[in-house]
């Protein structure tokens, strides 16, 4: 496993279906309204009997498998996803049955040319960089779709991620796992009067610790984070209040997990931002789409009415007969 796909599976292995990573736009009602009218559109220019062929580029654990199967039966379906993750394509295929899962590489990817009528991507191939966007091109069929939703620099998600990582980084900067880490296990084991003055000391650091999330809830709101603060701070006011009901060990090895959590979702929020797409490289990736070959129909910032900051970059375009 390449450093690159041992991040993004740490990252998917943390999210599971829920979790605290629901950040990042995929569940903005803008965006799922603009694509389940695509798919709307889609599914109208197809004959009842026939099958739409999708194939979902850098798909996660499938934000646009639950879409798209809102709005096409699953007979007149036919949908691959990609991703670089295992563990996103394990989430994705346990949940989608119909979903046949592939682990590859977007710039890389182990289909035919021309075998999908549609091409996907919601905020995944622009990680994978250019030759990402010449595969999308290579696996469409003539007259197939190509569409592809990107992060856009200086929009509403790409602050939204900035202002998460600034928001993790004080997280991670208040030591407050490693000393959680201390607190509970001193707690357990504490007999004698020098381990009373250690847990002292280290209880005065948890405190401090404790009190930079609530310093964090009380100037960037309790959804700091997508909430991720606000569950982490819960959770550990009811194991400091509940905490003979826990097995210390269990409690270690879950603090554990969630520093995993923190550094995995700080790399998301770098990625996201580094991923996100300035005007000349969106123009870059049009040129590209159009020497292979497509005619493009919408080329712009996706918004949302309460909103003046852009959504994303949204590009549709037809592969030429």
């Amino acid at each position: 496993m390449n450093n690159k796909t041992n991040e993004w599976d740490k990252y998917w292995s943390g999210v599971g279906n829920n979790g605290a990573f629901s950040d990042g736009g995929v569940n903005h009602p803008s965006i799922n309204g603009f694509w389940f009218h695509f798919f709307q559109e889609q599914s109208k220019q197809t004959n009842g009997s026939d099958v739409l062929n999708i194939v979902d580029i850098a798909s996660g654990n499938g934000a646009l498998s639950e879409l798209v199967s809102n709005v096409i039966p699953s007979n007149q379906l036919s949908l691959t996803s990609v991703d670089l993750s295992e563990s996103a394509i394990a989430q994705l295929t346990q949940r989608f049955s119909f979903v046949k899962g592939i682990v590859a590489d977007a710039t890389d990817i182990p289909l035919g040319e021309g075998t999908a009528d549609l091409v996907i991507s919601q905020f995944g191939a622009e990680y994978a960089g250019e030759k990402a966007i010449e595969e999308a091109c290579r696996i469409a069929k003539s007259d197939g779709t190509l569409l592809l939703m990107m992060h856009c620099e200086n929009g509403s998600i790409y602050q939204e991620s900035e202002t998460n990582r600034t928001v993790l980084k004080r997280v991670a900067d208040s030591k407050l796992v490693p000393t959680a880490k201390q607190f509970f296990h001193l707690r357990s084991v504490m007999k004698s009067a020098e381990e009373k003055a250690e847990f002292d000391v280290v209880a005065k650091a948890f405190n401090t610790a404790i009190g930079e999330l609530e310093n964090i809830m009380t100037e960037n709101g309790k959804d700091a984070a997508a909430g991720f603060v606000l569950k982490l701070y819960n959770d550990l006011a009811t194991i400091h209040e509940e905490f003979t009901r826990y097995n210390p060990e269990e409690v270690i090895a879950w603090l554990d997990t969630m520093q995993g959590e923190i550094a995995a979702y700080q790399r998301r929020m770098e990625a996201m931002l580094d991923a996100a797409l300035n005007a000349k490289q969106f123009e870059e990736i049009k040129e590209i789409i159009e020497n292979h070959g497509f005619a493009i129909s919408v080329a712009d910032k996706l918004y949302s009415p309460n909103d003046n900051r852009p959504l994303a970059w949204v590009l549709v375009a037809t592969r030429r007969s």
